[in-house]
């Protein structure tokens, strides 16, 4: 589908049978939220109130018989061409005065490999439970990386744990500290970063087939970036680009450091569930499960105050 100015009736001709996601876009962020899914039928009918148009060049979009939004520009990122616009139903709220529309784009589950952030302390206590997970959804374990912070004697060192290929670093931070090649690898278009403190249910795999993707975006995060969480999806493009140069960034502010640089979607219908509290791991500390629904993901809240892992 090509996307060109200004635009003609013909599109909405090429448009059938596609599925179009329209997100806000703040004007001062490279955050994307995505807002609405559109299935487009014959002469740019949608879901039932949702229609496109096409008018004096521009492409608009009608909800309910009502002018929702236009959208009249063009702009491209990594090779990936969509339409940027505007509502006309109400002003901006908080900032958030650009629409993009780009094409629906799913993650294929065989250029994505997990990458594990855990830490010498923990690493005994965690991986077999989250390898485990893994296993019984059924996750090829030879497209996994844990990489173990907090171990200078033996920074460097790779060696095979449960299966997994463990890499070990005297670096306290994210696990791409300890992959500075993650973007270098063959066939993987993104890496998944969960924390060790996680671990999968059955149908894991299967969810991993609904990431869109369609804006290429660098980083697909599953937690809000206000929540300082960088659990998600990272380009592998992005990661080349971006020369991770983790020597000149304090480990605390890596994250932050990446999110500067980052164009970031969240993953569809990001709904949670708190679990309730358990002593997941034996040690005497009842931890928060946050289940995400759309991945088959738990994650186990730690008390960092309690020294904890988060």
């Amino acid at each position: 589908m090509k996307f060109e100015l200004p635009f003609k009736d013909t599109i909405l001709d090429d448009l059938v049978g596609k599925t179009l996601i329209m997100a806000e876009n703040h004007r001062n962020s490279v955050f994307f939220k995505p807002v609405k899914e559109l299935y487009v039928g014959g002469c740019g009918d949608c879901q039932k109130g949702w229609r496109l148009e096409v008018v004096d060049g521009v492409l608009r979009i009608i909800r309910d018989n009502m002018a929702f939004c236009d959208f009249d520009g063009l702009e491209c990122r990594r090779g990936t061409v969509y339409a940027v616009g505007r509502r006309l139903d109400m002003e901006s709220r908080s900032g958030f005065d650009r629409m993009v529309l780009y094409e629906k784009k799913i993650l294929d589950p065989k250029t994505c490999k997990i990458c594990v952030s855990s830490h010498v302390d923990y690493e005994n206590t965690t991986i077999p439970i989250l390898a485990a997970s893994l296993k019984k959804a059924k996750f090829d374990l030879n497209r996994v990386r844990v990489v173990v912070g907090g171990d200078p004697r033996n920074d460097g060192k790779e060696e095979l744990k449960d299966g997994i290929k463990v890499i070990r670093t005297g670096l306290k931070a994210m696990g791409f500290v300890g992959l500075l090649n993650a973007g270098q690898e063959d066939e993987v278009d993104y890496w998944m970063l969960v924390h060790d403190t996680c671990d999968f249910e059955r149908d894991f795999t299967e969810k991993l087939a609904s990431v869109e993707v369609g804006l290429e975006p660098d980083v697909v995060l599953i937690f809000p970036p206000d929540q300082k969480n960088e659990m998600g999806f990272y380009s592998s493009k992005f990661l080349r680009s971006a020369c991770l140069d983790v020597s000149e960034v304090k480990p605390d502010m890596l994250f932050d450091w990446m999110m500067m640089k980052a164009a970031i979607v969240m993953v569809k219908e990001g709904k949670t569930e708190i679990l309730g509290e358990k002593d997941v791991y034996g040690g005497g500390m009842p931890r928060k499960t946050v289940r995400v629904v759309s991945m088959g993901l738990r994650k186990h809240f730690g008390s960092v105050s309690r020294g904890g892992r988060p």
